[in-house]
């Protein structure tokens, strides 16, 4: 049984206002349209457009000029690397100049530590999958990933997991659901703890390491990630207001 919701009509608008500024159609420094103008336009009221506009100048993207409008940052270029409010590695990939792909590595079932159960708020013992992947820039291995999905959200729950999917399409594959969000903890972790991939690079250095759980737009916990980050290698750009 799928438990996805209809997107909202401020989710879509606030996807057709990011497209446009990823897109340029709305270039960084530009003066955007007015919130009645915007409003027309998408044949929406103003109050969806002001609250779609609220999420951009909360995430600093949008920039608001009292008596002047509402202007997109210069730092809206860095939107490309983003994914729905989540890190796009592909995109990061992109963005500092390499070429990505995505080898995957291994996948499993076994069951949800008290840990994973805890972050995902399902009992502990129950079954998941773990996806374990590579993502390349260019010729060299620079984020080791490893999702964690439980079977529970599943709609075969005798499905295998595609691990060269982005997190994303992984989850609509499985279990029919759309990411609304996630929350990241990041951290340096030392070279003796990093997965042995990286390590044919004997350049000895901290990386980081990430930790997100992704929440559908009911707040319900999804799958958890777990990657190692060459920071050395890529620029990794947070937006924030």
């Amino acid at each position: 049984m799928s438990i996805q919701r209809p997107k909202t009509i401020t989710a879509q608008v606030t996807e057709i206002l990011g497209q446009r500024i990823r897109d340029g159609v709305y270039p960084a420094n530009s003066r955007i349209p007015s919130e009645s103008e915007l409003a027309e336009d998408l044949q929406v009221s103003r109050t969806t457009v002001r609250n779609a506009l609220a999420k951009f100048a909360a995430d600093g993207l949008l920039i608001r000029k009292q008596g002047d409008g509402t202007y997109v940052s210069s730092q809206a270029s860095g939107i490309d690397q983003r994914y729905g409010g989540q890190w796009d590695f592909s995109r990061v990939i992109e963005g500092n100049g390499f070429k990505p792909s995505i080898q995957m590595l291994d996948r499993q079932q076994r069951t949800a530590t008290a840990d994973e159960a805890e972050q995902l708020n399902i009992e502990a013992g129950q079954p998941l999958w773990t996806v374990d992947r590579l993502f390349y820039a260019d010729d060299f291995p620079a984020i080791y990933v490893t999702n964690i999905l439980p079977i529970a959200y599943f709609h075969n729950k005798q499905a295998i997991p595609d691990g060269t999917l982005h997190i994303h399409d992984l989850l609509d594959s499985v279990c029919g659901q759309t990411v609304g969000y996630a929350t990241t903890d990041i951290e340096a972790v030392q070279w003796s703890d990093i997965p042995r991939v990286f390590k044919q690079d004997r350049r000895e250095r901290p990386m980081l390491k990430l930790t997100e759980v992704f929440y559908n737009r009911d707040n319900l916990p999804l799958a958890l990630g777990i990657s190692f980050y060459d920071d050395a290698r890529l620029r990794l750009r947070l937006i924030r207001s």
